[in-house]
């Protein structure tokens, strides 16, 4: 920030009077240079531009005021979160087991998806909607709970990973029940007689 004074060699100082974010900025009172305190609020996508009161008073007391509006560029960022919607399936060739999504502060950004690791080929990760399928290939049991660490690069190539542990269920072999026997009697059955008659 400058100012000018019709009065030559007159000293001029500057302070800081309102601020739409107030502890963000920093004025210097001599040269009236602006600097950054608190870098939290410097964030495009929720305040896109900033606005500053400055004071200036010279050696004998008389002020002016002017605003300062500092515009903040738009830059690209990495996403922030990756979750899976679902993590237990049937382990059957092409079953779908949820779909991997991100959250990316960038508004309107274009997110691709892919798998670090595919367990030999046996999960497909479909780049452009993020839904996780068992291969044609299923794993053999027995079954673990398989790691499947996939990642989101946006258009700046930013990248986030996560690791996702899969619960798959074997449903190749149907479970039997035990057969029911019929059910007996612990006492023996009597047959009720009859005395003869004497001849």
């Amino acid at each position: 920030m400058s100012a000018s004074d019709p009065d030559t060699g007159d000293v001029l100082s500057f302070s800081i009077i309102a601020a739409s974010h107030p502890g963000t900025f920093a004025i210097d009172a001599a040269s009236g240079a602006v600097s950054v305190v608190d870098a939290s609020a410097l964030d495009f996508e929720t305040n896109p531009a900033l606005s500053l009161q400055i004071l200036v008073r010279d050696a004998s007391g008389l002020i002016d005021v002017a605003a300062l509006t500092i515009s903040l560029a738009d830059l690209n960022e990495p996403p922030t979160a990756l979750m899976l919607d679902n993590t237990i399936a049937p382990m059957l060739a092409g079953q779908l087991i949820g779909t991997v999504s991100a959250l990316d502060p960038d508004a309107g950004e274009t997110l691709t998806f892919s798998l670090l690791d595919d367990a030999n080929g046996s999960f497909i990760l479909e780049a452009t909607d993020g839904t996780l399928h068992i291969s044609a290939k299923p794993p053999s049991p027995p079954l673990p709970p398989v790691p499947s660490p996939s990642s989101s690069p946006d258009s700046a190539g930013h990248q986030l990973a996560r690791e996702f542990t899969l619960q798959l269920i074997d449903v190749s072999t149907p479970s039997r029940r035990p057969l029911q026997r019929p059910h007996r009697s612990q006492h023996p059955r009597r047959t009720p007689c009859q005395p003869r008659a004497n001849p």
